[in-house]
């Protein structure tokens, strides 16, 4: 079922990248290769859910449009029931993800910064699953699944991954402020790097 691919693809991905950065989250000599772990871990946590929704959504939508036109129930009741039906799948694969990429590459053994990088992982996943709710309900499966990594793709360089915030042209700067990406890597940054590590 669906549930189990998105348990086990978080469980594969996740040990996947933690040994490939194995023990490089305290290794000041690594640092690069830290923050190379922590944008993977973004991309992990936008993707992953977001084409699952592009991919699911579209056949829910029929259901959905025969059922709202049925009267059967409003469109706020289905979007507050889908979304309290998936909190524990979405919890527990991203806690699951979390918690593994977290202790396999050897992150600071401090809980508050392991809440600040969950909560920052969980945040990013339900943003990321909207992103793909907005994209299934405008445009079939195929052309989802192909714009959705593409729409995605300026997010990341709006993230400043390959190009420096302070280098970025004044005209491209106004993209940094709606990438959601942006907000999750400098929070990611700041739960491993911020508060006075050492």
């Amino acid at each position: 079922t669906m549930t189990h691919l998105r348990l086990l693809v978080n469980f594969f991905v996740a040990v996947m990248l933690g040994l490939l950065f194995y023990g490089g989250g305290n290794e000041g000599s690594r640092t690069l290769d830290n923050y190379n772990l922590l944008f993977a871990c973004l991309i992990h946590n936008m993707m992953t859910p977001m084409m699952i929704t592009i991919l699911t959504f579209p056949t829910e939508m029929m259901i959905l449009q025969k059922e709202h036109f049925n009267r059967w129930y409003s469109l706020k009741s289905y979007f507050i029931s889908i979304t309290i039906v998936d909190i524990p799948v979405t919890v527990v694969s991203c806690f699951l993800f979390s918690i593994l990429v977290y202790l396999i590459s050897g992150q600071p053994s401090d809980i508050n910064r392991f809440n600040m990088f969950f909560s920052i992982s969980l945040l990013i996943v339900y943003v990321a699953m909207s992103f793909g709710l907005m994209i299934g309900a405008i445009f079939d499966v195929v052309n989802g699944t192909f714009l959705g990594p593409t729409l995605s793709v300026p997010l990341m360089m709006f993230a400043g991954y390959g190009v420096n915030l302070r280098d970025m042209p004044k005209y491209l700067k106004w993209g940094t402020y709606i990438s959601y990406l942006r907000y999750g890597l400098e929070g990611y940054v700041s739960a491993i790097y911020g508060y006075g590590r050492d």
